[in-house]
């Protein structure tokens, strides 16, 4: 027996010892501190019941009568079977463990575990607080989704009213530039011209024909955007390409009294020169 006490005291957790007859035969401090018990109480040969009804009447076991409690508990241990509970206590959590013995009685565990529930507690919230960022976040996210397809759309609308426009603009232009390039024609066959004159009627109607070329390049813009224009290629030479761009930007730059000048060249490329 002083084996056992000894064994019992050096225990983490409080420990109790009752015999087949549900009386209390050994006990820790721990066991008794744990519950607060009053000296009276704890003795060997103490009965069980007087401890189980004490701690009913502090609230430990929920509301109910106190004998039948009492009557249900020591039926239950008499029926020799492992239990588990939980029960709170001054702001406690204590854990009730029961393993029979071979010969009757019980073995009791009694841990403290407030510390545990109070950390589990605290996870649970924090969990709780995660669940709502990110079902907060997911939120966002779906009306970012929906604001990005919306503006998706938005830029696919404006960028076929787009080229609707230019192909409008293109087109409707057009008209007036053809007229204007026609009676520019009609002026260079007046016998009457000087050659001065003769010089800028061609300025004028290679002019409008520039402009006629940037139209169409306009419509042909709105169809490569579109998907539905194929690069027409040809072998053609640099230097005709350049010429004619000296005859487009010769005229401003004699106006803006800007030196230009074109380089010569032999080289011929391979691509398409409405587009180049």
């Amino acid at each position: 027996q002083s084996l056992l006490q000894s064994a019992i005291d050096t225990a983490s957790e409080g420990i109790s010892i009752i015999d087949s007859d549900l009386k209390l035969v050994a006990w820790n401090d721990k066991y008794k501190n744990l519950f607060d018990y009053p000296e009276q109480l704890i003795f060997s040969g103490a009965p069980i019941s007087t401890l189980i009804a004490y701690n009913i009447k502090r609230g430990m076991c929920g509301p109910g009568e106190v004998e039948v409690q009492v009557d249900r508990r020591i039926e239950f241990l008499r029926q020799g079977s492992s239990h588990q509970s939980e029960r709170e206590l001054d702001g406690k959590v204590i854990r009730i463990e029961g393993n029979p013995l071979p010969d009757g009685g019980f073995v009791m565990l009694f841990s403290d575990i407030t510390a545990y529930r109070q950390a589990e507690q605290v996870l649970k919230a924090e969990n709780v607080d995660l669940e709502a960022m990110v079902s907060e976040r997911t939120e966002k996210l779906a009306l970012a989704n929906k604001e990005l397809i919306l503006a998706r759309k938005n830029a696919e609308q404006a960028h076929i009213k787009k080229s609707l426009y230019l192909k409008a603009c293109s087109h409707d232009l057009m008209q007036p530039l053809e007229a204007a390039r026609l009676f520019a024609e009609a002026l260079s066959f007046q016998g009457a011209l000087t050659d001065n004159q003769q010089r800028q009627v061609h300025n004028i109607s290679h002019s409008l024909k520039v402009a006629s070329d940037l139209l169409d390049e306009l419509g042909e813009i709105a169809r490569i955007e579109s998907g539905n224009i194929e690069p027409q290629f040809e072998s053609f030479s640099l230097d005709d390409l350049f010429g004619r761009l000296a005859e487009e930007f010769s005229a401003s730059a004699e106006n803006s009294h800007v030196e230009f000048r074109v380089a010569r060249t032999n080289y011929w490329v391979h691509s398409d020169q409405q587009l180049l």
